[in-house]
């Protein structure tokens, strides 16, 4: 993931870092970024953090809806990544559209589904999940079903 010398800059975004399986798969993700000699960052929505993380932490629990959003989108844009992965869940779909057309705007994203459910990962909504699919630069799944 080395490209000419220049380490590969990778930001992943999620609820948290506590209480579950996906938030362990996305702790385990830094490690493996970061021993792939990638430049890691990792953003949490909110500030529960049990496990470890490799890279820069960035927590944002303590900011309002609005004020975290803001926070998420001027950091993606200051660090200018090569690649967002996101860990969330994709439930509301008017969320999902701000994030496909404004939060990730010009970034390569990458959404990771870690369930058979797929209204969670990808929205309830058919024309939503369409966008969804057609927008990211990758769809990652742990299983094919």
């Amino acid at each position: 993931m080395v490209k000419q010398g220049k380490k590969t800059k990778i930001v992943l975004v999620g609820y948290r870092l506590a209480n579950g399986g996906l938030e362990r798969v996305l702790s385990t993700v830094s490690d493996l970024l970061h021993y792939s000699n990638c430049e890691v960052h990792v953003i949490v929505l909110e500030n529960e953090v049990e496990y470890p993380v490799h890279g820069t932490l960035i927590k944002l629990g303590h900011y309002s809806k609005f004020q975290k959003y803001f926070k998420l989108r001027s950091y993606l844009k200051r660090n200018q990544f090569d690649y967002v992965i996101d860990f969330r869940h994709r439930i509301n779909p008017w969320m999902e559209l701000l994030f496909i057309h404004y939060m990730y705007a010009g970034f390569k994203f990458i959404y990771t589904i870690h369930s058979s459910k797929l209204d969670v990962y990808l929205t309830a909504k058919n024309w939503v999940a369409q966008q969804i699919l057609n927008k990211a630069y990758k769809i990652v799944a742990v299983s094919n079903a």
